[in-house]
């Protein structure tokens, strides 16, 4: 199985606060791998980075053995460069350029045009398709999918409960048919029924749809269950990584996020 996405010991800072100290997190093509962690660990900072709305002041990270960000020390002092736009120097793609990649984000708290019908809410998933069959292509897969969707497709968005509004922001990162999905707490402030229905969709878009999935989660107990290796943050630096099921054994683990 080849590595998918590699994150080589990368920092990022808030000013003088290091949200991330030298993380590294590597994901193969065709898997599910988790990270778990308390809120404020860093987790949504790491998916920022990744898709290039946070700059790394350490490290890399590849995506499918290429390059999409870097940071680089200047000449002679082992300093690290803190430009306040990016530019071609520090090898750092746009967020638009990973996402034409095959890199999709569901931001935490879903992130939805509310006042966008879910229909127009899957056209801006699909921003980087120029083929409007294969849009339309799309929208009717993504309403099979979620067939709540398509009863709705000409609702405003704001009028769906939290969960179909979870699946809609699934579903319009799903429009630019993406390799690598990457997913900011899916189950954040949902009902159990509703957090197990995610989970399932996002099951089955791994298994027959082929797409990796990257997850981020503070239900520890439901990412790890769904995954094949979890990682586990905390104050910004990985202090745990092994395969999900020997993590839900873990005493650790157990004692800080399984409640027992």
């Amino acid at each position: 199985m080849s590595e998918l996405l590699t994150i080589d010991s990368i920092s990022v800072s808030y000013g003088n606060i290091k949200a991330l100290r030298q993380v590294s997190i590597h994901v193969d093509e065709g898997d599910i791998v988790c990270l778990i962690g308390a809120n404020g660990a860093g987790k949504s900072t790491l998916l920022k980075a990744i898709v290039g709305l946070e700059p790394i002041i350490t490290g890399s990270i590849a995506f499918e053995g290429r390059p999409i960000a870097e940071s680089h020390a200047q000449n002679g002092g082992g300093k690290f460069r803190f430009p306040k736009k990016r530019t071609h120097d520090t090898h750092t793609l746009r967020t638009d350029e990973i996402a034409g990649l095959g890199v999709a984000l569901v931001p935490e708290g879903r992130r939805v045009f509310a006042d966008m019908t879910v229909e127009e809410n899957l056209d801006m998933g699909a921003f980087l398709v120029k083929d409007d069959a294969k849009i339309a292509r799309k929208k009717e897969e993504m309403y099979d999918f979620f067939p709540i969707l398509g009863a709705r497709r000409k609702q405003k968005t704001r009028s769906l409960s939290g969960g179909e509004q979870q699946m809609m922001a699934i579903a319009r990162a799903l429009m630019s048919s993406p390799r690598l999905l990457l997913l900011d707490e899916p189950g954040l402030g949902l009902a159990p029924l509703i957090i197990q229905d995610i989970f399932e969709k996002i099951s089955i878009i791994n298994r027959e749809e082929g797409v990796t999935v990257f997850l981020v989660e503070q239900n520890a107990r439901m990412a790890l269950k769904a995954s094949k290796e979890g990682y586990v943050m905390e104050n910004g630096s990985i202090v745990l990584c092994d395969l999900s099921a020997n993590l839900l054994e873990n005493e650790r683990v157990k004692a800080a996020y399984l409640g027992e």
